[in-house]
């Protein structure tokens, strides 16, 4: 079509799915993004329609024309961690410092977004919007996301949102953080586009580790396991070793 960018002319023909590029620069992570009718085909097949890889997919129910209110794109489980997995990085401050900036080059606009927080969920975690608010002209629905983002980042960035950005979401598993169902914790990372005639900077100095922030179970059992000589919850010595584990939790995100 006319209104597409001719940059993503050859892909689009591979697959008419093709939605547009996810990067984030400097890293492994680079890849397309499609998207289904559904959330389900694409968590198992890959651009080329196979079973054998994986690609990155934005949730059926975003508009990537109009645009949506937010994008939600989703990284793959794949062997490739060394692409997918590389959003897990962001538990690490000094890592945020050298990555603030999200590209998502669609279709029909290229844009940058601003990282404002970084969450890490239990899976299935229904406790925030984020999953399905997409399309929405309800601005109380999406300062009650925003907030809530805020307030379960394990980071304090300083970056402003207002009820009229545009969102980007993306959102991997972390596969260090397994529950008692096997289920991987889900890492998400929460952007906003950069405004019209904004500057690209980040005041990455100002980044700060969260004190006391909500983090999944799984979360405090790794740290049980590595550095409390393996004491799990629900033990005797479970309360000690959690208020001491959370001071670990501090340590690990330093690290």
């Amino acid at each position: 079509p006319a209104e597409y960018q001719i940059q993503f002319e050859q892909e689009w023909k591979k697959n008419q799915d093709f939605k547009g590029y996810l990067t984030l620069e400097g890293t492994a992570l680079s890849t397309n993004v499609v998207q289904g009718t559904d959330n389900t085909f694409y968590r198992t097949h890959g651009f080329d329609g196979s079973t054998e890889t994986r690609v990155a997919f934005l949730d059926y129910r975003a508009n990537i024309e109009t645009p949506s209110s937010q994008l939600m794109i989703y990284l793959p489980h794949s062997d490739d961690h060394a692409k997918y997995g590389e959003l897990v990085n962001f538990k690490n401050l000094e890592y945020y410092k050298e990555h603030p900036l999200i590209n998502f080059n669609s279709l029909y606009r290229n844009a940058k977004y601003k990282i404002f927080a970084v969450a890490l969920f239990p899976s299935g975690y229904q406790g925030i919007p984020f999953q399905t608010c997409m399309e929405t002209s309800d601005k109380t629905q999406l300062v009650t996301l925003v907030q809530q983002a805020l307030d379960h980042s394990i980071l304090e960035i300083p970056v402003d949102v207002r009820d009229t950005d545009e969102l980007l979401t993306v959102m991997s598993e972390d596969l260090s953080l397994m529950d008692e169902n096997g289920k991987y914790a889900r890492i998400v990372v929460f952007a906003r586009k950069i405004r019209d005639g904004e500057s690209e900077a980040v005041n990455t100095q100002k980044a700060v580790i969260k004190p006391n922030t909500y983090m999944p179970s799984s979360w405090y059992d790794q740290i049980l396991r590595t550095h409390l000589g393996g004491i799990l919850r629900g033990h005797a010595l479970a309360d000690d070793a959690l208020q001491a584990a959370e001071t670990d939790a501090d340590l690990v995100l330093q690290q």
